[in-house]
């Protein structure tokens, strides 16, 4: 019910940058000084200090995930119980320590995507399990931080990306 406009994303940064809210992402979100809205489309970002690879750690955390600002004011249980935002997929269910199942969001700006009607996912915590769940279909994708798993995939012919984080994989 509410757009996904430069107030909207405003909204969800600075409310990641209050210390009440404890969002694992505050790091990232601190390094904002502040933020104005141009106009619907153009949000003007003041930085604390340059930092060349912000654009990586909008993707790499909270702040690549816009929810409605008229949710989020409902309270946190609420908006756990029913999130609602503007991404190319709709909450369906989820069962925690399980699997989350999302479906295709029908109200998407960027129509016809996305080309799924759904996704399903799952925590693996075992990584040979994961790997061995992607080697027999029972997933088209993993996320891995295992070598060994990185040595199988190539061995097998899998394809695989490797995105280098902070010293980590």
């Amino acid at each position: 019910g509410t757009p996904l406009n430069a107030e909207a994303v405003k909204f969800n940064w600075d409310r990641l940058k209050d210390p009440a809210s404890a969002s694992p992402s505050a790091a990232e979100a601190a390094m904002v000084a502040s933020t104005e809205v141009v106009d619907d489309v153009t949000l003007k970002v003041t930085m604390t200090t340059p930092v060349t690879a912000y654009a990586q750690a909008i993707v790499g955390s909270a702040m690549n995930w816009i929810a409605s600002p008229a949710a989020l004011r409902k309270g946190q249980q609420t908006f756990d119980e029913s999130p609602v935002g503007a991404g190319p997929f709709t909450l369906q269910s989820w069962t925690r320590q399980a699997e989350i199942r999302l479906v295709k969001n029908p109200r998407y700006w960027d129509a016809p995507k996305p080309y799924l009607d759904g996704i399903t996912m799952r925590a693996v915590l075992d990584s040979d399990q994961r790997y061995n769940t992607l080697q027999t279909g029972g997933a088209d994708v993993a996320v891995e931080s295992n070598p060994v798993n990185f040595d199988k995939a190539d061995k097998a012919g899998l394809p695989n990306t490797v995105l280098e984080l902070s010293g980590g994989l």
